[in-house]
């Protein structure tokens, strides 16, 4: 009888009854599914949480937390403007440049600068290889109260010309000059794009000279 118990404990998994090998054989699924799901909550598995994300999903951080994108570096000859800075600020930095390039007609500086939409009281003379530009999806969305302008450049034999005013462009936004005028005295290359003159544009050098050339408003 011993003998019996022996071969009947050493039979092949094929010979067993087949309710030991059903049992047998959920316990080994069951022990494969637990593996391969994971239980909620768990870690997720670095490869899974390195994986590169694309559109609106990369601006989300892992961690669920949006943070504001960083502001795009254009390089030292691009300043952005947007309305919460000092007006005096953004002043000097028109100023500055005029300064240097409404004379640089052969010079290396080259000036763009860029307004988030908002209001900006600010007077904008523009010279050489400078350019003004509104960032607004309308030429409205961006308002300058004062002046973006082109002067005429004063002449030898005395009087104002605009004959070399080159190279130089504003688009994109609204001016509403301070005096009523707003001056653009160039020659070429000098686009004046999508801009909406609340008041008097004038297109030829010097303020002292009749206004025949003026339309109101502009765009």
């Amino acid at each position: 009888m011993s003998s019996n118990r022996a071969a009947d404990t050493g039979l092949p998994a094929l010979q067993r009854r087949p309710e030991e090998r059903i049992s047998r054989r959920s316990f080994v699924a069951a022990a494969a599914l637990a593996t391969a799901v994971p239980v909620a909550g768990a870690a997720t598995p670095a490869a899974a949480r390195s994986e590169p994300r694309t559109g609106a999903a990369a601006q989300v951080p892992y961690g669920g937390r949006q943070h504001a994108p960083a502001e795009p570096d254009f390089g030292p000859n691009v300043t952005v403007f947007d309305p919460s800075m000092p007006a005096a600020r953004i002043q000097a930095a028109l100023d500055a440049a005029a300064a240097e390039q409404v004379t640089a007609e052969f010079g290396t500086g080259r000036y763009a600068f860029l307004f988030k939409p908002g209001t900006y009281d600010v007077d904008a003379q523009l010279g050489y290889y400078t350019s003004v530009a509104g960032l607004g999806l309308s030429p409205d969305d961006v308002t300058i109260n004062g002046a973006v302008r082109v002067e005429g450049q004063p002449q030898p034999g005395g009087g104002d010309s605009a004959l070399t005013n080159f190279w130089r462009s504003a688009e994109n936004l609204a001016v509403v000059p301070a005096d009523g005028i707003n001056w653009w005295a160039v020659s070429q290359a000098a686009p004046l794009r999508r801009v909406h003159v609340r008041g008097q544009l004038f297109l030829f050098p010097g303020r002292a000279a009749s206004p025949a050339a003026a339309s109101s408003p502009t765009r």
